[in-house]
C-alpha cells in the first residue's frame, strides 16, 4: 500500500467511515513488519486492538453474567412508563378532536366572532360596507386635500422664470453702463468737434 492510501484509510478509519474490509486492509499492513514508521503509533493502536480481540472471558463469568441476563425480570417502571405514553397520546387526540366538534357544533354557519363577541352574516356585511364607504370617503378627502400641492409644479416654474428675470435685468444693467459710456462718448466728441470748428 502506498502512504497517501494509508493516509486516506486513516482518516476515514477515525471519522468511522471505513468499511470491514478496509479495516482489515489497515491492520494488515500496520501490523505487518513492512509498514512505514511514520505509522508506528497506528500500529501499536492496531496492536492493542488485535490483542484484545484475543482476549476471552473465562467461562464461569461468561455463564454467570448469561444467567443474569436470562433471569433478569423486566423492569415494570419501563413498562407502566411506556403504557402512560399510550394513553397520553389517546386522550390528547381525543381532546383535539372534541375541541373541534365542539367548536363546529356551537358556531352556526352564519355566525363570525370578532374580539369575543358574535355577529350574524348581515351584519358583518354591513360593517364591510360602512368600512368601504368610510375609506373611499378618506380616500377622497385625501385627494381633495392634496389637489393644492400640485400647484406647487406651477410655483416652481415661475421661481425659475424669475431667476431667469434676475439674469435678464443683470444683463439689461450691464447694456445701460455700456450706453452710459457710449453717450460719454458721443458727448466727448461733440465738444472736440466744436473744438475743431472754433479753431478753424
Amino acid at each position: 500500500m502506498h502512504t497517501t492510501e494509508v493516509k486516506i484509510l486513516l482518516e476515514k478509519y477515525y471519522e468511522g467511515a471505513t468499511t470491514l474490509p478496509e479495516e482489515r486492509q489497515l491492520e494488515a499492513y500496520l501490523l505487518s513488519p513492512g509498514a512505514d514508521p511514520q505509522f508506528a503509533a497506528e500500529a501499536r493502536l492496531f496492536g492493542h486492538l488485535a490483542k484484545a480481540k484475543q482476549e476471552i472471558l473465562p467461562t464461569a463469568a461468561a455463564k454467570e453474567i448469561e444467567q443474569r441476563l436470562q433471569h433478569t425480570a423486566p423492569n415494570p417502571f419501563y413498562r407502566s412508563r411506556q403504557l402512560w405514553y399510550y394513553v397520553g397520546g389517546i386522550a390528547a387526540a381525543l381532546l383535539i378532536f372534541f375541541t373541534v366538534a365542539i367548536s363546529f357544533y356551537r358556531q352556526p354557519a352564519n355566525t363570525h366572532f370578532v374580539a369575543g363577541t358574535s355577529y350574524t352574516r348581515a351584519e358583518a356585511e354591513a360593517a364591510v360596507l360602512q368600512t368601504q364607504q368610510a375609506l373611499a370617503f378618506v380616500s377622497a378627502k385625501w385627494t381633495q386635500g392634496t389637489e393644492p400641492l400640485k400647484k406647487l409644479g406651477t410655483l416652481q416654474n415661475t421661481q425659475d422664470k424669475m431667476q431667469n428675470l434676475g439674469a435678464l435685468d443683470r444683463n439689461v444693467k450691464t447694456i445701460n453702463h455700456s450706453m452710459t459710456k457710449a453717450s460719454e462718448s458721443l458727448d466727448e466728441l461733440e465738444r472736440l468737434s466744436k473744438i475743431k470748428i472754433v479753431i478753424n
